[in-house]
């Protein structure tokens, strides 16, 4: 559409307000992908019969209450690429947007790329069936990180009614976390200083490189430029001030022998079954990383 931020009313403007419980449930999954994020649970207009998600199941309940926390958690990078769409383009992008010399990629209307690296696969059809075009490189299963799937290719997924698909493209950046708090202020209470990110690194092929602009909203807006570079036995992470507190997770095969933040050893976690590494990088503080694989 050619804006930067767009979205729909999730669940529908027009039409007698309840909709079918699996059509909802697939409206939310995408929606939560969107740029702007709405749920309308009035009938139309105001009238008809209001679809709050206690008059539904459980299962919708759970969907529901699922895709509103991911979308919180997803917060920091939307946030961060809706004010950066003067340099990577707007939120959600065609496939040929990115992949101009693939020709497959310009018959695809019902997937689209959202942020610099999701790949985003909505289910229209009540049979839960869908095929999914992953262009060239290696994509992560968002859902799972221990998945990855090289293209170009076509898959034809059974997709299980709790989730959509979702991948993210190798060599990329994003980050979760809590940095605001919205209705569940009223129960959980205010953050009160205690925001927290995670910058999450999927590392490409060797001597790939990435960026992510991260806008700091603890910092008056101010972009932090992100940088991450894989060599053969190391790989290193580096970041202007971030001004909340931070944790890096990056997504290795194997252990490290040594991790070292600004030049000196630091704790870390390794975790074998997700193939994740794990660092506290604390808040305003220089940032360099060094994940270093052999002594």
């Amino acid at each position: 559409m050619g804006f930067p931020v767009w979205g729909a009313d999730t669940g529908g403007y027009l039409g007698t307000g309840r909709i079918d419980e699996t059509l909802y449930i697939r409206w939310l999954q995408w929606g939560a992908w969107n740029g702007m994020f709405e749920i309308k649970i009035d009938g139309s207009g105001g009238s008809g019969e209001d679809r709050p998600p206690w008059k539904y199941t459980e299962r919708l309940q759970n969907v529901f209450r699922e895709v509103c926390e991911q979308r919180m958690a997803l917060l920091p990078t939307i946030y961060s690429c809706a004010n950066t769409s003067y340099v990577n383009g707007v939120l959600m992008k065609p496939l040929n947007y990115l992949y101009p010399h693939d020709e497959n990629a310009y018959q695809i209307w019902d997937e689209y790329i959202f942020g610099n690296g999701f790949l985003v696969a909505p289910v229209f059809t009540p049979d839960n069936v869908r095929e999914i075009y992953l262009p060239d490189g290696k994509w992560i299963d968002f859902y799972d990180h221990t998945k990855t799937v090289t293209g170009p290719v076509t898959l034809l997924q059974t997709v299980p009614l709790e989730t959509i698909p979702v991948f993210i493209k190798e060599n990329s950046i994003y980050i979760t976390g809590q940095i605001f708090q919205g209705n569940s202020k009223i129960w959980e209470g205010e953050l009160d200083g205690n925001e927290m990110i995670t910058i999450h690194i999927l590392p490409g092929n060797i001597n790939d490189q990435t960026t992510f602009r991260f806008v700091d909203s603890f910092d008056n807006d101010k972009e932090k430029i992100m940088h991450f570079t894989r060599k053969s036995d190391q790989m290193i992470f580096s970041s202007d001030r971030l001004m909340v507190q931070s944790t890096i997770e990056l997504k290795c095969t194997s252990r490290p022998a040594k991790v070292l933040l600004n030049g000196e050893n630091t704790a870390y976690e390794y975790n074998d079954s997700l193939q994740i590494v794990k660092t506290n990088i604390g808040k305003n503080r220089e940032i360099n990383l060094e994940i270093i694989f052999s002594d």
